[in-house]
């Protein structure tokens, strides 16, 4: 690896979290298993990183991103209020920040959720597919 890079992990969770809470015994239960390991392999790789969990709010992780100024966002949050329909919005938010993050781009994801038109083959939908990851 040339550098280290700084990278913020962004988390949802099915309730209000405090931006700075400390969720270290979360991150020791079952269900923060993925974001533990997320976390912890961006340590052993020396990345500088910090995380944010959301729930209702998107201000703390437009301040973190202004404060923070992470080389890439690693993206876990696939809700938002709970409701999985919003995941598109999230990374519309990333998109508009011009921040760099993991997983599919907000079109994608709002494509794929009209039946329909995930089902079609169409070359204009595969290319904006691999031009998002």
């Amino acid at each position: 690896m040339k550098h280290p890079l700084k990278v913020l992990a962004l988390f949802d969770t099915t309730g209000p979290v405090a931006p700075d809470k400390d969720l270290s015994a979360e991150l020791q239960t079952l269900d923060w298993k993925t974001e533990a390991h997320v976390l912890a392999a961006l340590k052993e790789l020396g990345h500088e990183t910090q995380y944010i969990p959301i729930f209702d709010d998107l201000a703390p992780l437009r301040q973190r991103i202004a404060t923070f100024r992470p080389d890439i966002v690693f993206n876990l949050a696939d809700q938002f209020r709970n409701n999985r329909a919003f995941d598109q919005n999230i990374v519309s938010l990333l998109e508009m920040e011009g921040v760099p993050f993991t997983g599919c781009g907000s079109v994608p994801l709002t494509l794929c959720k009209h039946k329909g038109v995930s089902k079609k083959s169409s070359p204009i939908a595969a290319s904006m597919c691999r031009t998002s990851s």
